[in-house]
């Protein structure tokens, strides 16, 4: 069709005097609109490939053992809602969020799923986990509740030099429990304590890793003209496909959620940290123990599900950056929307 039209157009500027700048101008519009078309095309074709194929690994990677559970690669938990850093877009809203999840609440929960779920990976995260006062004692709870599991902690890294030598050792002996530190810091006092930390859990044989996260932040949701939260209208599939933490499944008490994100989303919905324009999260209905273990299993395949429309299908990378008290006090005050 684009074709035609230019030629058209050229047979107007052969036989009209002056045409021929009009026609140089519209045949740039059309290559541009061919261009812009065919990049739009080819990016749908690979997409749909592409989370045909995501679907599918889906599918393989999550399914019923012969002893009734069932397997995937990682689910997590939290034990705290808020952090002792103040990350601008963190995707749990927890510069915003304060409290601890209850001891007995993440104990029960930990010892009902660990039952139903065996996943490669079981994580220890928050906020910042180790504000927990019983961080100890539910890092090895988990360790016996999910025995085949690898038991991983996400950290800043801030609090971990309080840990005792005791309790190093004593994770060494349980085997298999793991630290994994967000970086979102660079500077010189933070490096060199993650460089004794290093060291110090290397002799006791405490897996450490870290992982730099101080140049550039995936931006789940926007900021309004106040810097509030406000959620995408994007298209589901899509944000799926280009989403980060897809793996990122998530306990809490006796709900099973699909998505980490979504179970903060709703969260910080309850504890009124996001205004009115997320609400449409609250629609999904997570997984209980009530449900049995077919239902479970056809939940997780999905994948897909309508609430992913609130995070964005185009990710953008934004400049790390930590929010100011004063900022968070201002962007609290203001109207949500």
């Amino acid at each position: 069709m684009l074709h035609k039209i230019r030629t058209q157009l050229q047979a107007v500027a052969n036989h009209v005097p002056g045409a021929l700048t009009g026609y140089r101008y519209v045949r740039k519009l059309t290559q541009n609109a061919y261009h812009f078309i065919r990049r739009k095309l080819l990016r749908m074709s690979e997409t749909d490939y592409g989370i045909k194929q995501r679907l599918e690994l889906l599918h393989r990677q999550i399914r019923i053992l012969p002893d009734g559970r069932i397997s995937m690669p990682y689910i997590e938990t939290y034990l705290a809602y808020g952090c002792n850093l103040k990350c601008e877009y963190c995707s749990h809203f927890n510069p915003f969020r304060k409290g601890l999840e209850s001891k007995e609440t993440v104990l029960r929960s930990i010892e009902s799923w660990s039952k139903r779920l065996r996943p490669d990976i079981f994580g220890v995260l928050g906020g910042e986990p180790l504000l927990h006062p019983d961080f100890t004692e539910i890092v090895h709870f988990a360790r016996k509740s999910f025995a085949d599991s690898t038991i991983c902690i996400t950290t800043n890294g801030i609090l971990l030099p309080k840990l005792t030598d005791e309790v190093l050792r004593s994770f060494q002996e349980a085997g298999r429990i793991e630290f994994w530190i967000s970086q979102h810091l660079d500077t010189p006092e933070y490096l060199e304590s993650l460089q004794k930390l290093k060291e110090r859990f290397d002799s006791h044989q405490v897996p450490l890793k870290v992982f730099p996260s101080t140049g550039k932040w995936a931006a789940l949701h926007k900021l309004d003209a106040n810097g509030r939260a406000m959620p995408s209208q994007s298209n589901p599939a899509l944000a799926w496909y280009y989403c980060y933490a897809t793996n990122c499944r998530n306990i809490i008490g006796e709900a099973l959620t699909f998505c980490s994100v979504l179970a903060n989303i709703r969260l910080a919905l309850e504890e009124g940290v996001l205004g009115e324009a997320w609400r449409r999260a609250l629609s999904h209905q997570p997984m209980t123990l009530v449900n049995s273990q077919e239902e479970i299993l056809a939940y997780l395949r999905q994948g897909i599900y309508p609430e992913c429309s609130l995070c964005p299908d185009d990710v953008k990378y934004i400049e790390a950056k930590q929010l100011s008290t004063e900022q968070i006090r201002e962007i609290m005050r203001a109207p949500s929307t």
